[in-house]
Protein backbone atom coordinates (compact mmCIF):
# COMPACT_ATOMS: atom_id res chain seq x y z
CA UNK A 1 0.00 0.00 0.00
CA UNK A 2 2.68 2.48 0.87
CA UNK A 3 3.73 2.17 -2.91
CA UNK A 4 0.36 3.63 -3.91
CA UNK A 5 0.95 7.08 -3.53
CA UNK A 6 -2.30 7.81 -5.48
CA UNK A 7 -4.55 5.92 -3.57
CA UNK A 8 -7.24 7.66 -2.84
CA UNK A 9 -10.10 5.28 -1.28
CA UNK A 10 -9.33 2.93 1.01
CA UNK A 11 -12.40 0.13 2.06
CA UNK A 12 -11.50 -1.90 5.40
CA UNK A 13 -14.34 -2.10 7.30
CA UNK A 14 -15.67 -5.37 8.80
CA UNK A 15 -12.53 -6.34 9.55
CA UNK A 16 -12.08 -7.39 13.26
CA UNK A 17 -9.27 -4.71 13.06
CA UNK A 18 -8.09 -3.86 16.25
CA UNK A 19 -5.96 -0.62 17.96
CA UNK A 20 -2.47 -2.93 17.05
CA UNK A 21 -3.40 -3.08 12.96
CA UNK A 22 -4.39 0.60 13.19
CA UNK A 23 -1.15 1.52 15.03
CA UNK A 24 0.85 -0.28 12.39
CA UNK A 25 -1.66 1.78 9.56
CA UNK A 26 -1.38 4.76 10.96
CA UNK A 27 2.51 4.64 11.39
CA UNK A 28 3.75 2.70 8.02
CA UNK A 29 0.91 3.34 5.67
CA UNK A 30 -1.73 6.25 5.89
CA UNK A 31 0.96 8.92 5.89
CA UNK A 32 2.63 7.80 2.41
CA UNK A 33 -0.58 7.95 0.35
CA UNK A 34 -2.98 10.40 -0.40
CA UNK A 35 -6.08 9.13 0.88
CA UNK A 36 -9.64 11.03 0.75
CA UNK A 37 -11.75 8.63 1.96
CA UNK A 38 -11.03 5.94 4.72
CA UNK A 39 -13.43 3.60 5.85
CA UNK A 40 -12.99 1.59 9.37
CA UNK A 41 -16.44 1.33 10.54
CA UNK A 42 -17.55 -2.22 12.65
CA UNK A 43 -14.05 -3.28 13.46
CA UNK A 44 -12.91 -3.34 16.63
CA UNK A 45 -10.82 -0.29 16.94
CA UNK A 46 -10.39 1.53 20.71
CA UNK A 47 -9.41 4.66 22.13
CA UNK A 48 -5.55 3.73 21.22
CA UNK A 49 -6.51 3.47 17.37
CA UNK A 50 -8.76 6.18 17.10
CA UNK A 51 -5.91 8.67 19.16
CA UNK A 52 -3.43 7.28 16.55
CA UNK A 53 -5.82 8.01 13.84
CA UNK A 54 -6.22 11.55 15.73
CA UNK A 55 -2.64 12.34 15.88
CA UNK A 56 -2.58 11.84 11.91
CA UNK A 57 -5.22 14.38 10.95
CA UNK A 58 -4.09 17.13 14.12
CA UNK A 59 -0.37 16.84 12.19
CA UNK A 60 -1.06 18.03 9.04
CA UNK A 61 -0.70 14.08 7.76
CA UNK A 62 -3.74 12.92 5.77
CA UNK A 63 -4.45 16.28 4.32
CA UNK A 64 -5.77 14.74 1.40
CA UNK A 65 -8.48 13.10 4.38
CA UNK A 66 -12.32 13.96 3.50
CA UNK A 67 -14.41 11.01 4.40
CA UNK A 68 -13.50 9.09 7.67
CA UNK A 69 -15.82 6.65 8.49
CA UNK A 70 -15.09 4.88 12.28
CA UNK A 71 -18.52 4.42 13.47
CA UNK A 72 -19.70 1.42 14.47
CA UNK A 73 -16.04 0.56 16.67
CA UNK A 74 -17.96 0.75 20.36
CA UNK A 75 -14.39 0.52 22.04
CA UNK A 76 -13.79 4.25 21.42
CA UNK A 77 -14.70 6.48 24.16
CA UNK A 78 -17.81 8.91 23.84
CA UNK A 79 -14.98 11.86 24.74
CA UNK A 80 -11.98 10.67 22.14
CA UNK A 81 -15.55 10.90 19.50
CA UNK A 82 -16.08 14.31 20.83
CA UNK A 83 -12.50 15.21 20.92
CA UNK A 84 -11.95 14.31 17.43
CA UNK A 85 -15.01 15.54 16.26
CA UNK A 86 -13.47 19.03 17.20
CA UNK A 87 -10.16 18.69 15.77
CA UNK A 88 -11.61 17.34 12.48
CA UNK A 89 -13.69 20.53 12.41
CA UNK A 90 -10.34 22.72 13.42
CA UNK A 91 -8.91 21.33 10.80
CA UNK A 92 -11.27 22.45 8.64
CA UNK A 93 -12.76 19.24 7.30
CA UNK A 94 -16.39 19.16 6.80
CA UNK A 95 -17.81 17.60 10.17
CA UNK A 96 -20.52 16.05 7.95
CA UNK A 97 -17.76 13.35 6.61
CA UNK A 98 -16.71 12.39 9.89
CA UNK A 99 -18.91 9.61 10.93
CA UNK A 100 -17.98 8.37 14.37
Amino acid sequence: LRTMTNLKMLHLYDNNIGDDSIAILCSRVLPEVSLEYLSLYGNKIGNVGCQSLLELVNNGSLPSLNDLWLHNNPNISSELKEVFKRDWKAKGKNPGNLYI
